[in-house]
């Protein structure tokens, strides 16, 4: 399966009530769950692949606050 261009699987556990969900984040990294219900697992995978995704996205530093800070007080003034 895959989520927002990452590749996941949700496989049945021997256990016939438990569900195991594995994220292949790259080529090294991979991150793996367990769930009660496939749909369960499949919410989990999906919100580890966001979680995953939240740690690369580029953040406003303090640098960037100052400069849009300044432009609108030069803007007004």
């Amino acid at each position: 399966m895959e989520h927002k261009t990452i590749q996941f699987e949700v496989v049945q556990a021997t256990n016939p009530y438990c569900w195991k969900w594995i994220v292949f984040l790259d080529a090294t990294r991979m991150r793996t769950g367990i769930a009660l219900t496939r749909a369960d697992a499949v919410l989990d995978a999906e919100l580890a692949i966001e979680k995953a995704l939240e740690q690369f996205r580029p953040r406003r530093g303090f640098a960037d606050r100052a400069r849009r800070r300044s432009a609108a007080q030069n803007s007004i003034g």
